[in-house]
C-alpha cells in the first residue's frame, strides 16, 4: 500500500480494493494545512482513497454511509441526506471541499450531500477538535479532496451502474441507475480534469418488501431523487509554481408521489401511500468554486521569508436547500386567538459565502528541521431561512397528500457574517525520532441581524454579535522504534453554534448576545499509538473533550447551553496473513454527559450526540490478478444511558443491529472493470439509530432501513 499525495495534485496512487482506507504512510494536508506525513501528526487521521469511496459508494446510500463504514469515531449512517445524528466524537463536523468551508450560521446538516462521488479523489478525516480551519470543527474535520488534473495524454473514463432492491417481495423494485463521464489530461502547460454525472435513485424498500418513506425523518431523503453534477479542475504550471481553477456543481431534487402514512402505533414501522402532490419538492442546489495559487519557493520581501512555500485561495459558495413539508402549531396573535393553530409549512435555506485563505510555510532552523506554517483566512457570509405556507383545508381534505402554497414567511432573518483570522503552526524535530507541533489561531467574527419578527409574531430587536476566540494546539509524536509511533496532543476547537436556530425561536424579551448565542469552545486531550509492520498495521487512540458551554437541543427543540464532557476510544487493525488476503476492522466507543441546569446533575447526552459503540470488520481477497472480493460487517451496539436519565429529545433506548455487505470487482478487457455489490447481504430487517431515536408518539418516523440491494456497474478507461 503506497500513496504520495501533494496539495492539489496526485502523483501516484496504488491502493487495491481489499486494502483498508487507513493509509499510515500517506501525506495529507488537512491536519496541518500543509503537506505532512501521517507519521508526524500527533492525532488521529483517516484517509479514504478514491477506490474505497467508489467501492463503498456502489451500494451505500450517500457519502455519509460510505464514510460510516470506514471511519472510526464517526456515527452510524442515517440513510438520508442529513448528518444530524451522525456526529464525530460526539460533536459537530466541519466539512470542506478542497479546503473551502461549508459551515453556515444556520446548520442544516447536509454538508455531505453536496458532491458526487465521481468528483472525489480522497477524503481526509481529522478526528477530534480542531480550529485550524476556523469555526465548526469541535468534533473534527472532513476535507473532501476532488479529482486532480491529468498528467499525460487525454484519458477518458465512462462509469455506469444500476441498482435494485432484492428484499423479500421487492425483487426488481426500486431500480435506479447512474452514469458518469470524466476526461483528464495535459496539453502543453495546461492540465485538466472535467466530469459530469447523472443519477436517478429508485424507491427504497425494507427487508420485508415494503416501501420506505422517501423522506423518513423530515430531514431529507435519498429515494426517488434525480441528481446531476458537474466538476472540474483546470491548471497551469507545475510543482514550482501553479495556478488552478476548481468548480463543483451539484443539483439533487426528489421527485416522488409517495408520502408517509400518519400512524399511532409506536411499535410498528413507517409506511407509505401514493398520491403526493407537491409543487416544490425537497432537494439541494450547491455550487462551489475556487482559484488556487501555489509557489514552492516564493520570493518574499523579507530575507528570512525567502524560499517559503506559499498557497493562496479565493472561493465562493452558493447553497440552496429545501426540506419536505411539516405540520406545526403556532401562536399568532393576529389570528384573534391565543390557542395554537396548526400550520402546514415547508422550510428552505439560502446561503452564500465568499472568502480567501493564505498559507505560508517558512523554514527556520535546518539543524532541528524547524518550520512554521502561518497565514490567515477571511470570509463573508449571508444566510436566510424561510418557509412556504400551504392551504390547511386542502391539506386536510386530501389527507395530507396535496399541498397548495398560499404564502411565504421569514423563519430565520438574514444573517450577515464577517470573519477574519490569523494563525501559526510550528513544527520542530529536536531529536531525530521526535516531532513536536504547536499552534495558535485568533479569529474575529461578527454577525449582523436586522430587527425582525418571528413566525409567532414576536418582535426582536436586531444588532450585532461579536466573537474573538483564541485557540491553541500542541502535540508530539515519538518514533519509538520497531514500527511503533506514540503520540499525544491537546487541541481546541470552537463553534459559533447554530445561531439561526436560536433566533427563529426567540421568545419575548430576547436579547442578542444572551447565553444562547455565545460561541462554544472545546478542549480535547488525546493519546494514542500507530503501528506499521510488514503484515500488520494498527492504530489506537483515547480522547477526552470538555466544553464549558456545550450545545444540544431539548424536547421543545430549544437550544440548551451547559457544560459537557465526552470521552472515548478508537482502534483500527489490518492484517495481511497471506499475499492476497487482508482482514481487519475498527472499533469505536464513546460516552458523554452534560450538566443539567435544572438540577445541577450530570446526565447522559442524547443519542443524536453520542452514537452506540460501532464495530466494523472485513475479509478481502484477490484470488486472481484481476479479481478482488471484500466481505464486510458493521455492528452498531446498544445504548440506554440517555433513556435511563430520562432525556426528552433523543433519549430512547437504542438496540443493536448488524449488517453484512459483499463487494467485488473483475478486470474485463483493456481498461474495463466490472463491479458487483450486495448491501445488507442477509436481508436483515432493522432500524438505524436515528430511526429508533426519532420515534415519538407515532411510528411515522420509525422507518426501517433498506433491505438487500444489488448493484452492478461497469467502468472503462480509454
Amino acid at each position: 500500500m503506497s500513496a504520495v499525495l501533494t496539495e492539489g495534485r496526485t502523483e501516484t496512487m496504488d491502493v487495491a480494493l481489499e486494502r483498508a482506507p487507513v493509509m499510515l504512510d500517506a501525506t495529507v494536508t488537512t491536519a496541518t494545512r500543509t503537506a505532512s506525513s501521517l507519521s508526524e501528526i500527533p492525532g488521529a487521521v483517516t484517509v479514504v482513497d478514491r477506490e474505497a469511496v467508489q467501492a463503498q459508494g456502489a451500494t451505500a446510500a450517500g457519502l455519509g454511509e460510505a464514510l460510516a463504514k470506514t471511519v472510526p469515531g464517526l456515527g452510524g449512517a442515517t440513510g438520508t441526506q442529513s448528518t444530524y445524528a451522525q456526529p464525530l466524537r460526539g460533536r459537530s463536523i466541519s466539512v470542506l471541499i478542497d479546503g473551502v468551508p461549508l459551515s453556515t450560521t444556520r446548520s442544516v446538516s447536509r454538508d455531505l450531500a453536496t458532491i458526487d462521488p465521481a468528483a472525489i479523489e480522497r477524503v481526509e478525516v481529522l478526528r477530534g477538535a480542531s480550529a485550524i480551519y476556523g469555526d465548526g470543527g469541535t468534533g473534527g474535520v472532513i476535507n473532501i479532496i476532488t479529482r486532480a488534473p491529468g498528467a499525460g495524454p487525454l484519458r477518458l473514463t465512462t462509469d455506469a451502474r444500476m441498482s435494485t432492491a432484492m428484499g423479500a417481495g421487492a425483487v426488481g423494485q426500486g431500480t435506479g441507475g447512474r452514469v458518469a463521464q470524466t476526461a483528464a489530461g495535459r496539453r502543453g502547460g495546461l492540465d485538466f480534469q472535467l466530469g459530469t454525472s447523472f443519477e436517478q435513485t429508485g424507491g427504497f424498500f425494507d427487508a420485508e418488501g415494503d416501501r420506505i418513506p422517501p423522506d423518513p425523518y423530515g430531514q431529507g431523503g435519498l429515494a426517488d431523487t434525480r441528481t446531476w453534477s458537474g466538476f472540474g479542475k483546470v491548471g497551469v504550471g507545475g510543482a514550482a509554481q501553479r495556478i488552478q481553477l476548481s468548480f463543483n456543481h451539484y443539483d439533487a431534487r426528489q421527485d416522488t408521489r409517495w408520502a408517509t402514512v400518519p400512524s399511532r402505533d409506536t411499535t410498528g414501522k413507517a409506511r407509505t401511500r401514493s398520491g403526493l402532490e407537491l409543487e416544490t419538492p425537497q432537494g439541494s442546489l450547491h455550487t462551489v468554486g475556487s482559484i488556487d495559487y501555489s509557489h514552492a519557493a516564493a520570493p518574499l520581501l523579507l530575507p528570512v521569508l525567502r524560499g517559503s512555500r506559499v498557497h493562496a485561495q479565493i472561493f465562493h459558495r452558493d447553497f440552496v436547500t429545501r426540506f419536505g413539508p411539516s405540520l406545526r402549531k403556532l401562536k399568532r396573535p393576529s389570528t384573534g386567538t391565543t390557542t395554537p393553530q396548526s400550520y402546514v409549512y415547508q422550510s428552505y435555506l439560502d446561503t452564500w459565502k465568499t472568502g480567501g485563505r493564505l498559507e505560508v510555510t517558512t523554514r527556520l532552523l535546518d539543524a532541528v528541521r524547524a518550520s512554521v506554517t502561518w497565514g490567515g483566512d477571511a470570509s463573508r457570509e449571508r444566510t436566510f431561512q424561510g418557509i412556504s405556507i400551504f392551504d390547511k383545508p386542502v391539506y386536510d381534505s386530501s389527507q395530507g397528500l396535496r399541498f397548495v402554497k398560499t404564502d411565504d414567511w421569514m423563519w430565520v432573518p438574514p444573517m450577515r457574517t464577517r470573519s477574519l483570522a490569523a494563525f501559526a503552526q510550528l513544527e520542530v524535530h529536536p531529536i531525530s525520532p521526535l516531532t513536536v507541533r504547536g499552534g495558535v489561531r485568533h479569529e474575529r467574527d461578527r454577525v449582523d441581524v436586522d430587527d425582525f419578527t418571528t413566525i409567532e409574531e414576536v418582535s426582536v430587536a436586531g444588532g450585532s454579535l461579536s466573537f474573538a476566540p483564541t485557540v491553541y494546539n500542541a502535540g508530539a509524536v515519538l518514533a519509538a522504534g520497531r514500527g511503533v509511533e506514540l503520540f499525544a496532543n491537546f487541541s481546541q476547537g470552537f463553534s459559533l453554534g447554530d445561531i439561526g436556530l436560536v433566533l427563529r425561536q426567540a421568545p419575548a424579551g430576547f436579547v442578542l448576545g444572551a447565553k444562547s448565542t455565545r460561541a462554544q469552545e472545546v478542549d480535547q486531550y488525546e493519546a494514542g499509538m500507530r503501528g506499521l509492520w510488514s503484515r500488520v498495521q494498527a492504530t489506537a487512540s483515547a480522547f477526552r473533550s470538555r466544553s464549558e458551554l456545550g450545545s444540544q437541543v431539548d424536547g421543545n427543540l430549544r437550544v440548551v447551553r451547559a457544560p459537557e464532557r465526552i470521552h472515548g476510544v478508537e482502534t483500527t487493525l489490518d492484517v495481511q496473513p497471506a499475499s492476497r488476503v487482508d482482514v481487519g476492522g475498527t472499533f469505536t466507543w464513546s460516552e458523554g454527559e452534560f450538566l443539567d441546569p435544572k438540577d445541577s446533575s450530570w446526565k447522559a447526552l442524547n443519542g443524536f450526540r453520542i452514537s452506540p459503540a460501532k464495530t466494523t470488520a472485513y475479509v478481502a481477497a484477490r484470488p486472481l490478478s484481476r479479481l478482488t472480493t471484500r466481505f464486510q460487517m458493521v455492528h452498531s451496539g446498544n445504548r440506554d444511558a440517555a433513556f435511563l436519565d430520562r432525556i426528552s429529545n433523543g433519549g430512547r433506548r437504542v438496540h443493536e443491529y448488524t449488517t453484512f455487505d459483499l463487494l467485488g470487482t473483475l478486470g474485463v478487457g483493456s481498461g474495463g472493470t466490472l463491479s458487483v455489490g450486495v448491501e445488507n447481504l442477509l436481508n436483515r430487517q432493522y432500524f438505524t439509530t436515528v430511526a429508533q431515536l426519532m420515534t415519538t408518539n407515532t411510528d411515522a418516523s420509525r422507518a426501517a432501513a433498506r433491505g438487500r440491494v444489488l448493484s452492478v456497474g461497469y467502468r472503462v478507461e480509454y
